[in-house]
């Protein structure tokens, strides 16, 4: 198991996993719009890939004063499996 960054490249695998995993992809989950995100807080995208497999993702974000988690997604074949839990 690995954690990585976000980088452009995996957009589209992000996309699938949040659909897989039942959150709703909007308007504002474009490819531009998540790089603003990760070069705003790139330490906090974050990606578990399993295999070559992306599992899980976390996107967060910090404004100076509050963290938030914006999306958290584990691929549901992954959920129960302690992929969270122990690496998020």
């Amino acid at each position: 198991m690995k954690i990585e960054n976000y980088s452009m490249k995996s957009y589209d695998r992000v996309i699938e996993l949040w659909r897989k995993a039942g959150i709703s992809v909007s308007s504002s989950d474009t490819k531009e719009e998540l790089e603003k995100m990760h070069q705003r807080n790139p330490q906090l995208f974050l990606l578990c890939v399993i295999k070559e497999n992306l599992v899980g993702v976390v996107m967060g974000g910090f404004d100076g004063r509050r963290g938030y988690v914006h999306h958290l997604a584990i691929d549901p074949e992954y959920q129960k499996s302690r992929v969270g839990r122990d690496h998020y």
